[in-house]
């Protein structure tokens, strides 16, 4: 899993991601977007404990073994986008 926070400091003129802050108003529903094996994909949470987020893969893959619905964890720090509902 891509950790965004670093390359958010490592390139801040050209690279965005969202504060600890922002992350930390995410609620059950809400969705976010990570990346692995350079593919950027929503997931969609199901739980949060402290910066841990556990939740469903919410599109389909092309170069990850991932499927819809498949629960996965991330870390707050691997958050590229937010989508709050």
């Amino acid at each position: 899993m891509v950790n965004a926070q670093r390359l958010a400091r490592l390139y801040p003129e050209t690279f965005e991601a969202p504060s600890y802050e922002e992350l930390s108003t995410l609620k059950v529903n809400d969705g976010v977007k990570v990346c692995m094996n350079n593919e950027r994909f929503w997931v969609l949470i199901k739980s949060i404990k402290g910066k841990t987020i556990t939740g469903a893969v919410d599109n389909y893959l092309v170069n990850n073994d991932l499927a819809v619905g498949e629960i996965i964890t991330v870390r707050f720090s691997n958050v590229f986008d937010t989508n709050f509902n």
